[in-house]
């Protein structure tokens, strides 16, 4: 059981442990990258996540942290309004270690980026995803916090298609207030 605290980039755990949420750094990467094998079947290489760290503000690259270990991660990329009138905030991974999974970490992980969006002037107002069409419990999640499913990308990932899921910011952030 989590409460989160005033400042969403620390959740206070049972125990009164804290976790934090801050920005992703080099270093970070040998444990984002156990937490990307532990968590998806086809996970993205290294070059990928180095690619993400180095876009600058183009991407939102977060870790939380529990007892000084990175335990979830979250990369998000910003993506101008090219085809939309609004500027998206495109969520490409979310992962939290199995054994800290279903205490808030995923939860503090996206309010955080959208908070940071927001806050980075960016205009951003639209969140997008894509989930595996078998991955109930992550769709159940994204759900929970006001995404709807707006598409299908078939044969998306390698063995089935993905989900496309959308929430307007203020959506997220008010369902996490309640």
């Amino acid at each position: 059981m989590v409460a989160l605290n005033e400042r969403s980039s620390e959740m206070e755990t049972a125990d009164s442990q804290l976790s934090y949420v801050r920005k992703m750094t080099p270093a970070d990467l040998p444990q984002v990258l156990a937490i990307e094998r532990q968590c998806f079947e086809e996970p993205w290489p290294k070059g990928v996540f180095v690619k993400s760290l180095e876009m600058g503000n183009s991407a939102f690259c977060l870790v939380a942290t529990f007892q000084e270990r990175v335990v979830g991660y979250i990369i998000a990329w910003y993506i101008p309004p090219y085809s939309r009138t609004q500027s998206e905030l495109h969520i490409h991974n979310v992962a939290v270690t199995p054994q800290m999974q279903r205490q808030g970490l995923g939860k503090l992980l996206l309010i955080q980026t959208v908070q940071d969006a927001i806050e980075d002037s960016r205009e951003v107002c639209v969140i997008s995803l894509e989930v595996r069409e078998s991955n109930t419990g992550a769709q159940a999640f994204y759900r929970s916090l006001g995404f709807e499913i707006t598409g299908i990308r078939p044969r998306y990932y390698k063995n089935e298609g993905a989900l496309i899921m959308e929430a307007r910011c203020e959506d997220v952030l008010n369902r996490t207030r309640e």
